[in-house]
């Protein structure tokens, strides 16, 4: 068992593929929506032919790919057994679909400790399922306030608001007000989100807004 960073996050990985890690461009790790992915370089993609310079990969598909010797199926998706998202031994992972995924993290009974990721701005985002329904906590300085609000939520049965209505995409902002009135918008539907398939979307648009606007 070896721990590895990566895009300025730590990992614990089975020795073999600590070494085949080792070998891919250091400089193709970056942190995507909170989740850590590789963007194949040309070397990269010499030693492993399926993977593309254009196609941008999970750290989960690339376990796979280093261990089977192959990418995942299609629509399938990493996840721990243990919880532990810092986890990636081989014994520890399973691909399954992306809802199965997405239960298995939020719920509390199968992860108690699930529910959290780190945003882009290094703030925490806890989410749950309340009433059925995946809505968003809060988005809060440090995981451990993050983790205290999420398991208060559950116990009450609450979130801090209903989830709004889905995301309608609008014209481009044309000013530097409505760009600012527009990163606002999208703060605070980041902040209230209740569909997981939508905040990466949001929080992906947010970066590149907050990117081009004057500090």
């Amino acid at each position: 068992m070896v721990e590895l960073e990566l895009a300025g996050r730590v990992f614990v990985f089975d020795d073999g593929v600590a070494e085949k890690l080792g070998r891919l461009s250091e400089q193709g790790w970056y942190l995507r929506s909170g989740y850590v992915a590789f963007q194949p370089r040309k070397a990269d993609a010499a030693m492993y032919p399926s993977l593309k310079r254009d196609r941008i990969v999970s750290l989960g598909a690339i376990i796979h790919l280093l261990a089977f010797g192959k990418l995942p199926a299609k629509g399938l998706v990493c996840t721990q057994k243990n919880g532990d998202d810092s986890d990636f031994r081989v014994e520890n992972l399973e691909w399954v679909s992306r809802s199965t995924s997405a239960y298995r993290a939020l719920d509390p009974q199968v992860n108690p400790q699930g529910g959290i990721r780190q945003l882009p701005s290094g703030r925490y985002n806890a989410r749950a399922y309340l009433d059925g329904k995946l809505r968003s906590v809060g988005t809060f300085d440090t995981r451990e306030l993050a983790q205290a609000a999420r398991a208060e939520a559950i116990t009450k049965g609450v979130a801090r608001t209903p989830a709004p209505p889905p995301h309608q995409k609008k014209a481009q902002p044309q000013t530097l007000d409505q760009l600012r009135g527009r990163v606002a918008e999208l703060e605070a539907e980041v902040e209230h989100l209740g569909l997981l398939e939508k905040i990466s979307d949001l929080e992906a648009e947010l970066e590149r807004l907050r990117s081009v606007l004057p500090s």
